[in-house]
């Protein structure tokens, strides 16, 4: 074989630099024997639960069983419980560098190597698997089907060849170039080996640049992690120097070395081919590891994966921040509201209210959302410190509330009082928040002045009931009384004479006119003042119904007399209410309530469910129950205690809250399903409707008789009008009814007698 000696010294030179280069460069993750742990970038997208993809080599192979058969470890702490979760299966990639330039291949070589690569099939390849052929001109192609790389094997296999003039300096700057190509595809995560088939080294026959040439090569892979099967076709020519060599470059890179020689079969170079081979094909296990951390640190973080005696490491870096805790009730400085009642029986102050609400809240400014592992509300006063709430959050809770019992602050000298909140996470960072209150203490009130002893002194009269001087004074007393009497009688007996006197009738029209202009004035002034009250109209039928649909199924209505408008299901309703289901809760959450006032975060005095209406349409009755257990509810002036129920009739007035604390007040109204079509004032009463408890077996009533609640005033006689003769006489005659239908028609003719 001709060589260039300049090319043959730049050449040489070039393998030294590579050599060079190669051992300051740091180690690939599989060792010389193909062995070593593969971690991906993790993933803290979901912090604090941490992924990242492992592959876990052992001579060349893809170990599989990892779901039980490793460990991790956060900053040197071990992580309990991570979790190994098969992926599909690796495509693989084998590189096919074929140098037969300048002398091809031949004779039994050139079959064996066919024979070779043709049972690539029985090994383990799958379409979608790559295999890349190389010659020493550069790439040929990639084959990813069985049927196209088949087709270029059994068309010659050829690749593209350099010429005499190049053989010095293409071989091995091409074999270079091929092997850092798999070398990125290993780095891209792709599972990869690496066949070198070879007549010769272009670097002289058995000579000291031959053997750098190789261990340039050997370098690269080694750089990598490649995996480097050679094999070697001799073509019978015996020794011929470049054994070693390619024998080195395969034992250094964790491959094996094929001669084909005189000596060799093809059934033993496929055997032995196999055997370097398989594990490729066998390679495909990859997992998912996920773990939560549990480490609060800002730092990067160093994570450790161990499995089948080797190990690899990685790192991230999560910037996080304290949780935020705000009070939202009670606010800095607020002076709580205690309802004082003054016992003078017991000569001391007694409160009405004995908790106040607490509500607070949890927010983590970094946007990574965690558990907290705690939150705690803590009291302090001037002198002691002392725990009222302790929780173990669930998932997701991020709203809190509780009632911090005040009956224990009896003394002026306990206040102000610092409400303290503190919130931790999972990760163990903290957040911190207080406010100060003042909880009123007034002094006990006065106790009043004892009144004098009532002395009962009797009279002369009370002494003796029968003396003369005390029968006088009673008939004094009660002589008034008796002229009255008489005197009523006697108008009322000579009523009709006395009603013919002019000056009488003048008197009695004046009256009347009076009462007329007083009884207009009265109901201007009322109108001016309370609005107009007038009957609300009956609804006409022939009439479209209401805008509301709601209101012709309604149960009951509520007016909001102070207060905002309700809410249902977030939309605003207004301040008249209906309520359409038989139990309805009203409260300031609507998570928890059906009726919406004020809203969650508000400074009321109306608690998230505060209480509820349930309404029997069967016996047309409502119940109201109290849900607070320290806001107040009344009706009709009467308070409810904690989970106390009462009967709710039509027109109540019901006060939730305190209307000084953003309470509210509203009227309960029946609607058309409780019977009540008119809505309350003004409404129709069917006088002789058949009552709906009696059934449909019960004798009908007659037509009703429909009363208005506005009857007009009855048109009476004038008093200086005669009456009639027929009305001034009275009938002495007795008319007997008849018993029975024969006597009916001489009955009337008596009665009209």
């Amino acid at each position: 074989m001709r060589i260039n000696r300049k090319g043959l010294s730049v050449i040489r030179w070039c393998c030294l630099l590579l050599g060079i280069i190669s051992l300051l460069l740091p180690a690939g993750a599989q060792d010389a024997a193909g062995s070593g742990v593969v971690l991906s970038v993790p993933d803290s997208s979901a912090f604090p639960e941490v992924s990242f993809n492992v592959r876990v080599y052992a001579g060349g192979r893809l170990l599989e069983g990892l779901e039980t058969g490793f460990s991790i470890t956060e900053d040197g702490g071990f992580i309990a419980s991570p979790v190994a979760e098969r992926l599909p299966d690796l495509p693989v990639h084998l590189t096919v560098f074929i140098d037969d330039n300048p002398y091809p291949f031949v004779g039994v070589a050139a079959t064996e190597i066919r024979d070779i690569l043709g049972n690539l099939s029985q090994l383990g390849y799958r379409d979608g698997d790559t295999i890349s052929v190389y010659g020493t001109r550069g790439k040929a192609a990639d084959y990813t089907t069985w049927s196209a790389f088949n087709r270029w094997l059994q068309g010659g296999a050829s690749v593209p060849a350099g010429d005499r003039a190049e053989d010095d300096k293409s071989s091995i700057t091409s074999l270079d170039s091929a092997l850092r190509e798999v070398g990125a595809q290993k780095a891209a995560g792709e599972t990869v080996s690496f066949l070198y088939i070879a007549r010769v080294v272009q670097e002289g026959n058995g000579s000291a640049a031959s053997t750098a040439a190789m261990n340039g090569i050997s370098a690269v892979a080694k750089q990598f992690g490649i995996t480097v099967h050679v094999i070697h076709a001799n073509t019978n020519n015996g020794n011929t120097g470049y054994e070693a060599p390619l024998a080195t470059l395969a034992s250094q890179n964790g491959g094996v070395y094929i001669a084909l020689n005189g000596s060799s079969t093809s059934a033993g170079a496929i055997s032995r081919a196999g055997t370097a081979l398989s594990p490729l094909f066998t390679s495909r296990a990859q997992y998912r590891v996920r773990y939560r951390s549990s480490s609060g640190s800002a730092a990067a973080r160093a994570v450790t994966v161990s499995a089948s005696g080797q190990s690899a490491s990685t790192s991230y870096t999560v910037v996080l921040q304290n949780p935020v805790v705000s009070i939202l009730t009670p606010t800095n400085g607020q002076s709580l509201d205690r309802g004082v009642l003054a016992n003078y029986d017991v000569g001391r102050n007694e409160f009405s209210i004995n908790s106040a609400d607490v509500q607070f809240s949890v927010e983590f400014p970094d946007g990574i959302i965690r558990p907290l592992r705690q939150v705690q509300v803590v009291e302090v006063s001037p002198t002691t410190e002392q725990s009222i709430y302790t929780q173990i959050p669930g998932a997701g809770e991020s709203v809190f509330q509780t009632a911090w019992d005040l009956s224990t602050i009896t003394g002026a000298g306990d206040n102000p009082r610092t409400l303290r909140v503190v919130a931790t996470d999972e990760l163990g960072l903290t957040g911190v928040s207080q406010v100060q209150v003042i909880v009123p203490v007034p002094i006990a009130p006065a106790v009043p002045t004892a009144l004098p002893p009532v002395v009962v002194v009797l009279s002369a009269c009370e002494q003796n009931l029968t003396s003369q001087d005390c029968v006088v004074s009673r008939v004094t007393l009660f002589a008034p009384y008796v002229a009255m009497v008489i005197l009523g009688v006697m108008v009322l007996l000579l009523r009709r004479q006395i009603a013919r006197i002019p000056v009488v009738q003048g008197v009695g029209q004046v009256a009347r006119n009076l009462a007329t202009a007083i009884g207009t004035r009265v109901g201007e002034i009322r109108k001016t003042i309370l609005g107009d009250s007038s009957p609300d109209p009956e609804p006409d039928p022939t009439q479209p119904p209401p805008a509301n649909p709601q209101d012709a199924v309604a149960f009951a209505f509520i007016h909001v007399s102070n207060g905002p408008d309700g809410k249902v299901q977030g939309r605003v309703v207004g301040k008249r209410v209906p309520l359409v289901n038989k139990i309805t809760k009203l409260g300031r959450d609507p998570q928890v309530s059906d009726i919406e006032f004020y809203g969650p975060t508000a400074q009321s005095s109306v608690s998230r469910s505060h209480c509820e209406i349930e309404v029997d349409s069967g016996r047309r009755t409502a119940t109201l129950k109290n849900l607070s257990e320290s806001s107040p509810l009344s009706v009709n002036g009467v308070r409810l205690s904690h989970k106390q129920s009462t009967d709710l009739p039509d027109n109540a007035y019901v006060e939730v809250g305190n209307i000084n604390r953003n309470g509210l007040s509203f009227d309960f109204r029946y609607g058309p399903k409780m019977g009540n079509n008119g809505g309350g004032r003004g409404a129709m009463t069917d006088i002789g409707s058949v009552p709906t408890y009696l059934g449909s077996d019960a004798t009908p009533a007659p037509e009703p008789i429909r009363m208005s609640a506005e009857l007009p005033l009855l048109n009476l006689p004038d008093m200086n009008e005669e009456a009639p003769d027929a009305m001034m006489r009275t009938s002495k005659r007795r008319v007997t009814p008849p018993r029975d239908n024969n006597q009916s028609d001489d009955w009337m003719k008596d009665l009209k007698k």
